[in-house]
């Protein structure tokens, strides 16, 4: 049986910030094979990144460089394909969807949309989409190797806007499909919020995850899913808080210094005050959860966090940040290693570079993690 899991993510983000929250997914069945071929109408040349989609569904995916597509779905009936692509008039084409049937060898050909007026023909293109679609990518997924090996399945359901002072907005008219073929897993992704100052490399995600498991094509594949997951959680922020929940900090070979330097340091446990009480009640949570299922914590200023086996000989250990983003310096960690207030702590170094293609559902980073 494969496993399920869920994970909700409010991701706030500062010029050091970058965080997650999650519990566990569900997983669809995909029983029926669509494939074919997008070309242009006149010239018959095949159509690279057009948008191919059930009707009423984020099923679907893009053209690959020679035109051709191919995904599964597991509806069944009477369907409708959608085919777009900007600059071109949209098309649509009706099937009948079994259990046991395979749609093969379909061909869309997509005229041009073009508006003439007088002796200026204007044609629409779609460079500056293009543009707006790369940079969310590579905020929103990452540009490590895990990203690499991660895509956005259904892309035609984002819609963007770049302000003159170089702020990205991001919209999606349904969920988000990403397929991580570095974890392992299936994304279904509400994006809530998303806003980035590509200036500055600061911005916030608001976003609700949904995990299911892929099916590996081979051993090794699974082999190298089970060794990147446990990649992608080790020296994590997540592994940093739940460890500092467990109160495992030394024993998880993490080690709190100085800012910028290599004098021990601490990260103080917080009595109860109002202002905790008042945090918890605005997250849902009941105040008697305090010391229970969420453990309040603060910092006095930056703080560095050193990851990794210490050498004798050399600081080769990974080294990143903490700093308090409000005056109090409070932050509420939750059992499973998730903050309830993202935006009261800042992070910098190593840990900025997590993104979405580095997302564990937190059940499973819970078997990862070393005790």
């Amino acid at each position: 049986m494969k496993k399920i899991q869920w994970l909700k993510i409010n991701v706030w983000i500062t010029i050091w910030l970058f965080f997650a929250l999650g519990t566990a997914a569900g997983v669809m069945s995909q029983p029926v094979t669509i494939e074919g071929i997008v070309v242009e109408e006149l010239s018959g040349e095949p159509i690279q990144g057009a948008n191919v989609y059930l009707e009423n569904t984020t099923t679907g995916t893009s053209t690959l460089e020679d035109g051709t597509f191919s995904f599964a779905t597991n509806r069944t009936g009477p369907q409708t394909i959608l085919i777009s692509f900007i600059g071109y008039h949209k098309a649509s084409y009706p099937v009948e969807l079994s259990d046991t049937n395979r749609v093969k060898n379909l061909r869309f050909e997509l005229r041009p949309d073009r508006i003439e007026m007088d002796d200026i023909v204007i044609s629409v293109d779609n460079s500056e989409w293009q543009e707006n679609y790369e940079a969310f990518v590579n905020e929103f997924i990452g540009s490590n190797q895990l990203a690499s090996e991660t895509t956005i399945q259904n892309q035609w359901v984002l819609d963007f806007i770049r302000t003159p002072s170089g702020e990205l907005f991001a919209t999606a008219s349904a969920p988000l499909i990403i397929e991580n073929r570095g974890l392992g897993y299936r994304i279904d992704v509400k994006l809530n919020d998303f806003m980035w100052k590509l200036n500055s490399d600061t911005g916030l995600m608001l976003l609700d995850l949904q995990f299911s498991e892929l099916t590996p094509n081979t051993p090794a594949e699974r082999e190298k899913w089970e060794k990147n997951r446990e990649g992608a959680f080790q020296g994590s922020l997540s592994h940093f808080l739940k460890s500092l929940y467990e109160d495992r900090l030394s024993r998880n070979q993490f080690e709190v210094v100085r800012f910028m330097g290599k004098q021990r340091d601490k990260i103080y446990k917080a009595r109860r005050s109002r202002e905790i009480i008042l945090a918890l009640i605005r997250n849902g949570y009941n105040p008697a959860d305090l010391g229970e299922k969420v453990k309040a914590f603060h910092i006095r200023r930056p703080v560095d966090i050193l990851y990794g086996n210490k050498s004798a000989r050399t600081e080769n250990r990974e080294r990143a940040r903490l700093s308090p983003q409000n005056e109090s310096g409070i932050f509420l960690v939750r059992k499973d290693g998730t903050l309830v207030n993202p935006r009261a702590i800042g992070v910098e170094g190593y840990w900025r570079t997590e993104r979405l293609a580095n997302q564990l559902p937190f059940k499973i980073a819970d078997s990862l993690l070393i005790n």
